[in-house]
């Protein structure tokens, strides 16, 4: 490495400090990223040597370093995502724009109600998508101004879907589809409460079947995810999910303060994990032989009511009630098991029909409760 072994980091760099023996080596990393790109590279693509041949020739201590320059070279900081975000979408850095006000206005409730989701390097770039999904924009064209979006808008709803399943896709690159169940008594002046579910195999259709009727009895609207399958690549199902629920949010009439999330097995896995991971004022989840995956407590919000649906002969689900119990009370969760004769299945009509009631009740119940005493907390 010659020269560039004793070269010390200038003030701001970001360096790697490595000790030899008595002696310590400092690598700038910036430095070396301008060695290995002008060095490296095009000896890998010309001479098709392997890079642990090539790395063998700088020495054991260079080595190590460049390993972790081309690891660090591999990952974004926040800051990265805030100037990839800006890049995509110019709007979000005019102060005062719509854009700009709304990001601004997710991030500070976010903050508060959902810090996990600040925890992943890429959130600036999720937000600003989500964001810019609600006011319509689209990304920034090629002119590098933002533009509004050129995808398909769903027709609006006029009521007469009412008592109707009708299908969706996505109108973005992930193309994910659904279905929704609307009741009968469905208006779209005064929308009812919606809840989506995800079944283990990601058929949404089926899933949605298992509580059609309940959903027509108790007035929600009830919709089924495709592709959200379990051993899926979860990377990818979760741009597929930050894609399809504003969809749905657009797409299909609904009371914003009464969404819930549910599913089976694997299915009321994924529920909880994108209460985690989405801030939205979340009611509940109606969970069929499902379990938190060992959390000990959900980061959710304060109030939710869970319905926790599980087969007597179920072992996986019901060895769980307790710890999941706890971890759900923990949180300040209110809890109801409805077990039924039965293993690792979808409960019968009547059953699914008496957990979703509950459902209703409770935050009924809990938003008169708010009404009478004026206060906000609770479901």
């Amino acid at each position: 490495m010659g020269r560039e072994r004793s070269r010390w980091a200038a003030p701001g760099c970001c360096a790697v400090r490595l000790r030899r023996g008595r002696r310590k080596v400092s690598i700038d990393i910036s430095h070396m990223t301008k060695i290995i790109t002008s060095r490296m590279r095009p000896r890998f693509s010309s001479k098709g040597k392997s890079t642990c041949a090539y790395l063998a020739r700088w020495g054991a201590m260079e080595g190590i370093a460049i390993l972790l320059v081309i690891c660090a070279m591999g990952q974004q900081t926040v800051a990265d995502w805030q100037r990839e975000a800006v890049r995509e979408y110019p709007e979000l850095g005019q102060k005062e724009s719509g854009l700009n006000r709304l990001f601004v206005s997710e991030y500070s409730r976010l903050s508060n109600e959902n810090a996990a989701f600040l925890s992943d390097p890429q959130w600036p770039m999720i937000l600003v998508r989500e964001c810019a999904e609600k006011l319509n924009k689209g990304k920034a064209g090629a002119s590098g101004t933002a533009r509004l979006a050129s995808a398909q808008v769903p027709p609006a709803t006029t009521g007469t879907e009412a008592g109707k399943t009708i299908s969706y896709i996505s109108d973005g690159p992930e193309r994910v589809g659904y279905h929704v169940y609307y009741p009968k008594s469905f208006d779209p002046v005064r929308p009812p409460a919606i809840l989506i579910m995800f079944s283990p195999q990601g058929k949404g259709e089926a899933i949605l079947g298992n509580v059609k009727d309940a959903c027509e009895a108790v007035g929600w609207i009830g919709v089924g995810c495709d592709e959200f399958k379990n051993k899926g690549n979860e990377s990818e199902l979760d741009m597929k999910w930050r894609e399809i629920l504003p969809h749905i949010e657009k797409t299909v009439p609904h009371d914003k303060g009464m969404m819930f999330l549910g599913g089976m097995s694997g299915g009321t896995l994924r529920a909880y994990t994108y209460i985690e991971s989405t801030a939205r004022p979340w009611k509940g989840v109606l969970a069929f032989g499902g379990w938190l995956g060992g959390k000990t407590r959900l980061d959710c919000p304060e109030g939710m009511v869970v319905a926790r649906v599980n087969g007597e002969n179920d072992r996986g689900a019901v060895s769980w009630e307790k710890a999941d119990g706890a971890a759900l009370e923990a949180a300040h969760c209110q809890v109801k098991t409805f077990h039924f004769p039965g293993g690792h299945e979808v409960a019968p009509p009547p059953v699914v029909l008496e957990a979703m009631q509950w459902l209703k009740a409770v935050t009924a119940r809990e938003a008169a409760l708010r009404t009478a005493t004026g206060s906000g907390s609770g479901p």
